[in-house]
């Protein structure tokens, strides 16, 4: 049986997170639905773009520009 959902663990400061929960009762959905929908429609999106996004940090929480792929 293939499944249709799976679950993600993501990190989020505590006032992201309160504006997530907070946003999602104003419009009537869940929390995930909240974030699926703002995630689609990334444009409108109520928070700011970040100027030079941190993708990648190693085992230390250091910010790192590895080229190299995983051992």
């Amino acid at each position: 049986m293939v499944r249709k959902s799976l679950s993600v663990s993501i990190s989020f400061p505590r006032w992201m997170d309160d504006k997530i929960a907070e946003q999602a009762d104003k419009h009537g959905v869940n929390y995930s639905e909240y974030v699926r929908e703002i995630i689609r429609d990334h444009h409108q999106t109520p928070f700011d773009r970040m100027d030079d996004p941190v993708v990648c940090r190693d085992e230390n929480g250091e910010v790192t520009e590895n080229v190299e792929g995983a051992a």
